[in-house]
């Protein structure tokens, strides 16, 4: 429940202010680093570090925000290695339909803020980890 109400809050902002608040996200990462006890699954933390590093060439690039990718390493703590692949895909192609939603809309409106503001990918990030957390329970 904790998770779910964390990720609404998240994905909240992301829509309203293209900013997923550190905070948050620096308590996901400690929960999730106390989890890794209860799992014995410490390749976890690879797995987080790897994606971070990714996140960074990839924010660099500006193809991914710095909040997306510390979130989604953060909420890779909870989910077994095993799902990464499952949970990756998800977040792909929810993130890709959102995407072409936004497009759509810009297409419709021909307003630009549409295209101008960037697609708000906590939205993904949340439901494809939430996913991957379940299955690793």
């Amino acid at each position: 429940m904790g998770l779910t109400t964390t990720s609404l809050f998240v994905i909240y902002h992301d829509l309203s202010e293209r900013k997923i608040p550190n905070n948050i996200v620096w308590l996901l990462m400690v929960l999730g680093i106390g989890s890794l006890g209860q799992s014995n699954q410490y390749e976890r933390l690879l797995v987080a570090l790897f994606i971070l590093i990714i996140g960074i060439v990839l924010s660099n690039f500006n193809v991914l925000g710095g909040g997306d990718s510390k979130l989604l390493a953060a909420f890779s703590l909870f989910i077994s290695v095993q799902y990464m692949p499952l949970v990756m895909a998800i977040i792909l192609l929810l993130g890709g339909g959102l995407a072409a939603f936004y497009w759509l809309m810009y297409e419709v409106t021909q307003d630009r803020s549409w295209l101008e503001r960037g697609v708000p990918y906590a939205l993904p990030i949340c439901v494809g980890s939430l996913l991957g957390i379940a299955a690793s329970l």
